[in-house]
């Protein structure tokens, strides 16, 4: 199979603090379409599973609006200019859960969000998690801390009760968790 044919320029819309870029293209078989994708080629975004001395995992429980559910999620957020995905993933985990660690961040992997997103997500694992200070969220965010086993997060990963379940995932199947 080869790639879909480009037909313009891309038109891009800032939507929050997310950009939606359409896309019309000409397929293999001569339709043409607009895809509308989230995100911009090279977008980034970390993920963290942050694990406590005692292997226990610091979630981030939170509303999510997309499955209007309260999800176990792990830390993590967008890339900020200038820094790295491993950066990003320490300052998301202690801005969210207020835990930190003083070792190096193990990479797990990256991956897509989804078919119609451009953001590649990179997945890190932190181990001697500690408490070093308070949340610092912005003022849209609403997250409560707690500590679940490695297995509850597996299940959660498996049972529709998180996003980043592919960090997850990943990070079962290379034996990191």
């Amino acid at each position: 199979m080869k790639a879909w044919q480009k037909i313009g320029e891309p038109q891009s819309t800032k939507v929050g603090y997310r950009t939606v870029v359409s896309q019309k293209y000409l397929t293999n078989n001569g339709y043409e379409m607009v895809a509308d994708v989230i995100g911009q080629q090279g977008t980034k975004s970390a993920a963290v599973i942050a694990l406590t001395a005692n292997n226990q995992v610091v979630i981030a429980r939170q509303f999510r609006c997309g499955p209007q559910a309260v999800l176990d999620e792990i830390a993590g957020g967008m890339v900020d200019e200038g820094e790295t995905p491993e950066q990003a993933a320490k300052r998301e985990l202690l801005e969210e859960t207020g835990y930190s660690s003083d070792r190096p961040l193990e990479y797990i992997g990256s991956f897509y969000c989804d078919a119609w997103n451009a953001t590649v997500v990179h997945g890190f694992l932190a181990r001697d998690c500690k408490l070093v200070g308070s949340q610092k969220l912005e003022t849209a965010e609403e997250v409560e801390v707690d500590l679940i086993s490695t297995n509850q997060l597996v299940h959660n990963a498996l049972n529709n009760k998180m996003t980043d379940v592919n960090c997850v995932l990943m990070a079962r199947v290379k034996k990191m968790i």
